[in-house]
This record gives C-alpha cells, sequence and structure tokens, in this order.
C-alpha cells in the first residue's frame, strides 16, 4: 500500500523524549555535583554520568524520529515492525491497565488471527494525534 492509502498516521509524541531529556540531564549534573561535593562512591558517580548519557542519546533519537509508528487504513495497518497487514489476518484490541492512582494505560494489541500470535504490542500514550478516535477507527475497519 501506499502512503495516501493510509487515512490516519500516528508518529511518536515527543513527550517521552523531552522528559529523557531533561532525566538525563538532571543524572549528569547529579553525577558532576556528586563527584565535586562530596567523595561519593565513585561507582555511585559514574553509573549516574553513564545513565545521564544513555538518556540523553535515546531521548535525542526519538525527538528527531518523524517515521509514522502506526497507520490505518481501508485495507489494514502498517506498523514498522509488522509492515502491512490486512485486517482478515489479524485481531486488534485495545488494552487497558489500570495502576492505581496514576490512572490507566492503554495498549493496542495487534496478533495474527489465525494464529493468534502477538505480533506487536503498542502504547498508546506514546503516540501524537487523535488516539481518543482510536477505537472507534478500530471497530470501523474491522467492519468492513
Amino acid at each position: 500500500m501506499q502512503a495516501e492509502d493510509y487515512e490516519y498516521v500516528f508518529y511518536t509524541s515527543p513527550k517521552n523524549s523531552y522528559f529523557g531529556l531533561f532525566t538525563g540531564a538532571c543524572s549528569i549534573v547529579f553525577a558532576m555535583w556528586g563527584s565535586i561535593q562530596s567523595p561519593l562512591n565513585v561507582l555511585v558517580v559514574i553509573g549516574a554520568l553513564l545513565v545521564g548519557i544513555a538518556l540523553l542519546g535515546v531521548s535525542f533519537k526519538g525527538l528527531f524520529n518523524t517515521k509514522p509508528a502506526l497507520k490505518l487504513g481501508r485495507a489494514g495497518l502498517w506498523t514498522p515492525k509488522v509492515g502491512f497487514l490486512p485486517w482478515k489476518h489479524m485481531q486488534v484490541m485495545l488494552k487497558s491497565v489500570t495502576g492505581g492512582k496514576a490512572g490507566s494505560l492503554e495498549y493496542l494489541i495487534i496478533k495474527h488471527s489465525q494464529t493468534n500470535e502477538q505480533l506487536e504490542v503498542i502504547p498508546i500514550w506514546e503516540l501524537s494525534g487523535h488516539t481518543e478516535k482510536l477505537s472507534n477507527l478500530l471497530q470501523q475497519y474491522k467492519r468492513n
């Protein structure tokens, strides 16, 4: 399928990358402060520095990711991991996991219709766009 065959395209939301950048920077500042301020354990300082650098690297990569994370169309859906799948070859469902006072997190679960093999799990909160429409869109496309 061509890109224009998909009515809805969802991208990875940059908010997780912003949080990762902030957390990585805080970790590096903590490592620098710890190495100057008091004789902390050298392993703690090195660990905080490595965690900060890793978070900054992953977050920068995610921030500049402009590729779609999910595409929906009349013929099927597409993800980077699975590629294109026609609706008749898959089962899709939204699963909500309750986290107490923190609220709930929703996942899009894609399974193969014949083998019931779980092909992919997509965290909905990581998508940008009108994700509140996702449930209705999935029901609409599965009926066609």
